[in-house]
């Protein structure tokens, strides 16, 4: 049997604690109270990488979720099939998540083409736009977005022209680019007039250096530059060359004869690229990535960096990759110019 206790008039009390208690105890597990900036600063040494603990950060408190998804939401890459759709389903009912977004890597044929027009035309903030393959609907993905402060471009398999040129009479502010041009039609100076760096294969090079103040450029091939006539260059503004293929030096200072930094990624290294180099008076960091020759390996590799510091004036640095690992092989510094390692080496994008 069931007993209850009624009490009497007078003598119910409310165990509830009082205000001020109350007040007390709240106060007592909230803890310190900081700065939202504060904050920030402290979310910002977590790497855009560590999704779940960013997630778990947004979940802590209101005040929290917004310098957490600031970070979640700044670099985003869609790779795979796991849930592409609910991604951007959310990027385009919260237009304050869209506005975190600066950088974003797409592989198309993941996403549902729609889809994923309408969440691009939110990203207004948007910095640097990456994408990858291209189907026949695809076409639709940017013919009506804008982005203000877009900075970089990059559509690997994009095999349309008037798709590029659209894009990119829309955003003259454009200042890398990274395209493979599939046709033979020039793209005039006033289209992107403030490009400062362009990569791709040597087709899109030849239809976009001329008549730009290009700084870098990026080759991955260098085979067309043997086969394609010159006679649209030198290129005297162009101080940094990365080149992944094949090409002979003295072709690369006939097109570049200012350069500065070069780096060949696949190249035979030998003795006599001494004698080559001779003509590149602005050289001042030198990176070769290939097979070392025979000769190479009967000398002494200080004794080459040697050589090749008394034939070039301004080379600070000098240095040989690995062409499979990337690892250096070998590298070498003038000793009156320091440099830091950081300072030395870029890696290719």
């Amino acid at each position: 049997m069931l007993a209850y206790r009624i009490p009497r008039h007078g003598q119910a009390k409310d165990h509830r604690p009082s205000r001020e208690k109350r007040r007390i105890t709240i106060g007592e597990n909230i803890g310190p109270q900081l700065p939202l900036e504060l904050y920030h600063h402290i979310i910002g040494f977590i790497a855009h990488e560590e999704i779940r603990t960013l997630r778990s950060l947004a979940l802590v408190s209101r005040s929290l979720q917004p310098e957490a998804e600031s970070h979640l939401y700044h670099t985003l890459r869609f790779s795979n099939r796991k849930l592409p759709d609910a991604l951007l389903r959310a990027l385009i009912s919260s237009s304050r998540r869209a506005s975190y977004v600066r950088r974003i890597w797409i592989r198309v044929s993941v996403c549902n083409s729609l889809l994923l027009r309408d969440a691009l035309q939110h990203l207004f903030n948007l910095i640097s736009l990456s994408l990858e393959g291209y189907r026949p609907i695809d076409k639709i993905l940017l013919s009506s977005c804008h982005f203000p402060r877009l900075e970089a471009f990059e559509w690997v398999g994009l095999d349309d022209e008037s798709v590029y040129m659209k894009f990119f009479e829309a955003h003259p502010q454009l200042l890398d680019v990274h395209v493979e041009w599939p046709g033979a039609t020039v793209v005039t100076p006033n289209i992107l007039p403030n490009v400062r760096t362009v990569s791709g294969s040597w087709n899109s090079l030849r239809m976009l250096l001329p008549g730009r103040k290009i700084t870098k450029v990026k080759a991955d091939a260098g085979e067309g530059v043997v086969r394609r006539p010159t006679e649209k260059g030198p290129f005297p503004s162009v101080h940094t060359f990365f080149c992944v293929g094949s090409i002979p030096i003295p072709k690369v200072l006939e097109l570049f004869p200012h350069v500065e930094v070069l780096k060949l990624q696949t190249i035979c290294i030998t003795a006599d690229i001494v004698p080559q180099l001779c003509q590149a008076q602005f050289l001042t960091d030198l990176t070769l990535g290939g097979q070392l020759g025979k000769r190479v390996y009967q000398i002494d590799r200080i004794d080459l960096a040697e050589r090749l510091f008394d034939s070039c004036a301004r080379l600070k640095s000098v240095g040989i990759r690995d062409p499979v690992e990337g690892a250096f092989l070998f590298t070498r510094f003038r000793m009156e110019v320091p440099i830091s390692f950081e300072e030395f080496w870029e890696p290719y994008e």
